[in-house]
């Protein structure tokens, strides 16, 4: 069923107030960029020298991990699931702290937005922080 944008807005803020913020992991690297990842690979893939192989296969070697680790989380499958059901251009706020579940979101995000889903992440321990 589809409901009003702005209800679904309302409902959406009441549900983050009432969160409660956990400090469970500090994040002390930045979170890996997927387009920057890819487009490095993509630059790296027709040199032949062997530091840019090495290079290239470090790189390949992450953008699987990452893949494979955004596959099997809960965050991905959650948003599979509800995603099913909902026919784009749909906005989905992804409510998270994005500490431990980052990579995935950035996956599943990239993904959705191929599907012509928008993201909004709304980080929930910065919003606690600013109020």
């Amino acid at each position: 069923a589809v409901i009003n944008p702005r209800q679904a807005l309302k409902q959406t803020l009441s549900l983050v107030k009432d969160i409660v913020s956990l400090e469970l992991t500090h994040r002390f690297l930045e979170p890996p960029s997927i387009k920057k990842l890819r487009r490095n690979i993509a630059q790296l893939k027709p040199l032949t020298s062997e530091p840019a192989q090495r290079l290239l296969n470090i790189l390949n070697f992450e953008y699987q991990a990452i893949e494979e680790a955004a596959k099997n989380h809960p965050a991905t499958q959650a948003l599979s699931f509800a995603t099913k059901r909902l026919e784009p251009p749909a906005i989905i706020i992804l409510v998270s702290q994005l500490n431990h579940d980052t990579e995935a979101l950035l996956v599943v995000s990239e993904k959705l937005s191929r599907r012509g889903f928008t993201t909004l992440p709304l980080e929930v321990a910065r919003q606690r922080r600013n109020q």
